[in-house]
């Protein structure tokens, strides 16, 4: 009996070890300021947990996982990063303060898919906003009539090119919380 009571409670153990996940992180120039750690859901953002950052710009936090979820952990001066957790994760976070958006994470396969979506998204809003300047200045020359075709064309192309990969990365990301 005393055997299978210790089983037990080594089993309960190592499972409550692993139904957490935990995040560290080290920005450099960070300033020392607090951070908070949401949920994002569909219906609103949850309150997990919160904390400080240390002057040399690092950080940690750990929480029990109910299952993968959407989060962003949100700096108090106004910069925040979207991780995919679920337990037994262990997200590690390394960036510059001064460009937080090429922040790199290691540790969760959901924050790494986050990352790449985010990056890829990013890279076609910039090509999209170009091209929609090329545009503006084109048509306020009517003269360059062929211009603003070719421009349009290929503004199609970059618009459609994104959906696909967006229906694409909806259709084969294994992260449910990621394609939503």
């Amino acid at each position: 009996m005393k055997k299978f009571l210790s089983v037990v409670l080594l089993s309960a153990l190592l499972y409550s070890c692993n139904s957490e996940y935990s995040i560290e992180g080290k920005i450099a120039n960070m300033p020392t300021q607090k951070f908070r750690l949401e949920e994002l859901t569909v219906d609103e953002n949850v309150f997990v947990d919160s904390g400080s950052t240390k002057q040399d710009g690092s950080f940690s936090l750990s929480h029990k996982a109910k299952e993968e979820s959407l989060y962003r952990l949100r700096f108090e001066k106004g910069k925040y990063i979207l991780l995919v957790l679920k337990a037994g994760d262990k997200a590690n976070i390394e960036g510059d303060w001064n460009m937080l958006e090429n922040y790199k994470v290691a540790g969760s396969q959901g924050s790494q898919t986050m990352k790449s979506f985010l990056v890829n998204l990013r890279e076609n809003i910039k090509d999209i906003n170009t091209l929609q300047l090329i545009l503006d200045s084109i048509k306020a020359n009517p003269a360059k009539d062929s211009l603003r075709e070719s421009a349009e064309a290929d503004l199609r192309n970059i618009n459609t090119r994104f959906m696909d990969y967006v229906k694409k990365y909806i259709d084969t990301t294994q992260s449910a919380a990621c394609a939503l």
